[in-house]
């Protein structure tokens, strides 16, 4: 009896070990870690369990690492770590037992002279080679591509750097092929204060068009952020020389043709006081939107004085294109429209009073205010109630947008004065001048071009101003003046004699 149940039960754990050997599937285990690297890089290796029935540190692995069968380290513990400071492709190997089961799983981690990351277009290149080169002269190259005709969100790039952070980090050399630029280096500095990715201590090569001296000042808001000195901008018919170059492994910076100009803001002469001034206030966060607002206003205001001393068109105040299309930069055109419409029916309510009641003219001012406040008001709420919704309110959550409200009431009482007739033909005129000095400063102020000109080059405000003295020093006859006194002109004198 005794030998029977023996024999069962010794038949049953040959059963049970049995089953447990067919049922231990190496599939759920993994050796979790990088399997490309570079040279010096402290990486660290676990095995995961991919079912989650047990922790890693639960488990007593035997770690193993080997370069051509060679045994290099070894190690009994839930982890790996090991400083890699040659060249090779490496396995490691971790063996482990549980429930019944043995394991045996392996890895295999290549090793580099040098990591490159390649961010954002792909590239037909890519396809004849390159990649190649890189991985035969040693050299890790990593791309982070998105395709085109991709419109990304922020959030989007974000997550997309954010997930490449570990190549990044690692990286030596880094490529960006992207014309906007300083969205990414914008989100680069996020994470390099966040994620600690050590951007000052890599090359960073930008590929793009643009003015060499425009991306120093759009990249010099990063500068205390990324702190990088070596950062580069390569034109757009340079990035296959600048890849062949850096699969070969050559020094860019001295064996290349490959044409190089420094975005590091502090290479700025202070000769060039302009520019170092400008990237210098960049960099310590003022927006780079109001620098070029205030340099393109310089050439702005040239216009409008060449209009009023040389042409001779004097508008409804001299410089108010100026502060109209200011206050169009600042509440819209559709917003501005509709306040310059509010402050047009105050004009007129206020002087259907003042024609009834005497009040000085500091009191038709005050006057003239309060019903044009009271009129906004009533013009917002019936915008609500009707559901028109032409105003934003959330203009409002600027308090700056009062100065512009302001300056439309000021100059809508300016332009429909008292004595304002407006089929006058010299009404008419000065209206036709306004409009003409308002497009022309329109233009300039949204000027793509000048804008790029002028924040290249600054001390051309300098320039600006030069003109602005001799325009005003201006004492010969005024354009317009001539039409006037034609008539003059064309007097024969010697007759009247």
């Amino acid at each position: 009896m005794k030998k029977t149940l023996l024999v069962i039960l010794t038949f049953l754990s040959f059963i049970s070990f049995w089953l447990a050997q067919e049922s231990c599937d190496i599939s759920e285990f993994e050796i979790k870690g990088e399997s490309t690297i570079t040279l010096n890089q402290v990486s660290e290796y676990k095995v995961s369990d991919s079912l989650e029935r047990v922790k890693s540190s639960e488990i007593n692995v035997n770690y193993s690492l080997r370069r051509n069968e060679q045994k290099m380290d070894s190690a009994q513990w839930d982890k790996f770590f090991y400083n890699f400071e040659k060249e090779w492709k490496y396995l490691l190997k971790a063996d482990f037992s549980l429930d019944w089961c043995k394991y045996e799983i392996e890895k295999t981690i290549e090793v580099f002279y040098q990591s490159i990351i390649y961010i954002w277009q792909d590239l037909e290149e890519f396809k004849i080679g390159y990649e190649t080169n890189f991985k035969n002269n040693s050299i890790l190259f990593n791309k982070i591509i998105v395709p085109n005709n991709n419109i990304f969100a922020e959030d989007e790039i974000k997550t997309n750097l954010l997930d490449h952070q570990y190549i990044i980090k690692n990286s030596d050399i880094i490529i960006i092929n992207n014309k906007d630029t300083d969205s990414i280096f914008q989100i680069l500095s996020k994470l390099s204060n966040s994620e600690n990715l050590n951007l000052q201590n890599k090359e960073i090569f930008v590929i793009n068009n643009t003015n060499k001296h425009f991306m120093k000042r759009l990249l010099s808001k990063y500068s205390l952020t990324i702190n990088n000195k070596n950062t580069y901008i390569v034109p757009n018919n340079q990035i296959l020389g600048l890849l062949s170059d850096l699969s070969f492994g050559k020094n860019i910076n001295k064996d290349s043709l490959v044409e190089l100009m420094p975005l590091y803001f502090k290479n700025t002469s202070k000769w060039m006081i302009l520019s170092y001034l400008v990237d210098t206030l960049i960099a310590n966060d003022l927006p780079i939107n109001l620098i070029w607002l205030l340099l393109t206003l310089t050439i702005a205001t040239l216009v409008v004085t060449t209009f009023r001393q040389i042409i001779w068109i004097s508008v409804f105040g001299t410089f108010t294109p100026l502060l109209f299309w200011l206050s169009i930069l600042v509440l819209g055109t559709q917003v501005s429209i509709v306040f310059f419409i509010i402050a047009f029916i105050a004009t007129i309510l206020s002087r259907l009073i003042t024609k009834r009641l005497y009040l000085l003219h500091s009191a038709k001012i005050s006057l003239l205010i309060v019903t044009y406040f009271l009129t906004i008001l009533v013009i917002l709420w019936l915008d609500k109630i009707i559901g028109t919704n032409i105003i934003d309110l959330q203009i409002f959550n600027n308090s700056f947008a009062i100065f512009p409200i302001m300056f439309l009431i000021l100059w809508t009482d300016k332009v429909f004065n008292e004595g304002f007739n407006f089929f006058s033909k010299w009404q008419l005129f000065a209206l036709l001048e306004f409009i003409i000095i308002s497009s022309i400063v329109y233009w300039i102020i949204s000027s793509v071009w000048l804008r790029l000109v002028f924040l290249s080059y600054p001390e051309l405000s300098i320039i600006v101003l030069i003109l602005i003295i001799l325009v005003w020093r201006f004492t010969w006859l005024q354009l317009l003046e001539y039409f006037r006194f034609m008539p003059l002109l064309k007097w024969d004198w010697e007759e009247e004699e």
